[in-house]
């Protein structure tokens, strides 16, 4: 659009150019009339040259647009190729690293809404495993914000508090079938920014959508321990949630069930 604008501006300018050329020619003698075409020639020709600046400018700032975003979309596709980058939920992958990870201690970190797909896929391997310490954040049903929450994610509020005692029924009921391992829940009353799953030294994670439930363009992106600081970032994020949460009091499981019956 900008070249077009510049291009437009030459034309224009020339034109005025031309236009006092042809005063200067028609009216050789006449002072007044010179002295008109001579401002007129001279403005052309100024706004000429500005404007063939101006015209080599843009082509140079759109080519370097155009670098970004290939730069970009290599970037992209590069971490895709790398398997870094997921437009689904990587569930499989955390599985096959509680799979891969039998056999010696892992420590496993999920936080999430209300993880009950995690609960669904992942819930017998951990206990299978028999070795895996295993903590699990999900949203505090009884807290204020709870329903601000679920709206801004595009989630019924009434149907996350269902599965999230669901998952606290399951964590219940596997805590005596982890063998050598431990599984603990606690509940957050915060506003979270952030989904992530660790599997000892790879995480997956991405940030909270708005929205997200009524679309299901979400991604996740996978980080190893040898990253460095991005993965730090992460585990520090859980650790600090963790720390900031509760255990799911009996009376609390007893009020949301008593809110998700009326």
């Amino acid at each position: 659009m900008h070249l077009e604008r510049t291009t437009l501006y030459i034309a224009v300018s020339a034109v005025v150019a031309l236009g006092g050329l042809a005063i200067l020619l028609a009216a050789p003698g006449n002072a007044v009339w010179m002295s008109i075409s001579t401002s007129l020639i001279a403005a052309g020709l100024t706004s000429v040259a500005f404007a063939v600046i101006k015209f080599f400018d843009d082509r140079s700032a759109l080519r370097s647009d155009r670098a970004v975003v290939v730069a970009l979309e290599q970037v992209r596709d590069a971490l895709r190729g790398d398997g870094r980058v997921f437009d689904r939920n990587p569930g499989a992958e955390v599985n096959s690293l509680i799979d891969n990870s039998v056999g010696r201690p892992v420590e496993v970190d999920v936080f999430g809404l209300s993880l009950a797909a995690f609960r669904r896929h992942a819930f017998s391997r951990l206990a299978a495993h028999g070795n895996a310490t295993v903590r699990l954040l999900v949203q505090h049903p009884l807290a204020p914000h709870f329903a601000l929450v679920c709206q801004q994610q595009g989630r019924d509020p009434a149907q996350i508090t269902k599965e999230i005692l669901e998952v606290i029924a399951a964590v219940v009921d596997s805590s005596d079938q982890m063998g050598n391992g431990t599984i603990e829940i606690r509940w957050f009353d915060q506003l979270p920014t952030a989904t992530m799953a660790r599997v000892g030294d790879t995480l997956y994670a991405r940030p909270r959508f708005f929205n997200e439930g009524h679309h299901g363009r979400v991604f996740f992106e996978r980080y190893e321990r040898r990253d460095g600081a991005v993965f730090e970032s992460y585990e520090e994020y859980f650790a600090t949630a963790w720390a900031c949460s509760s255990p799911a009091a009996r009376n609390d499981i007893r009020a949301a069930q008593r809110r998700l019956a009326l």
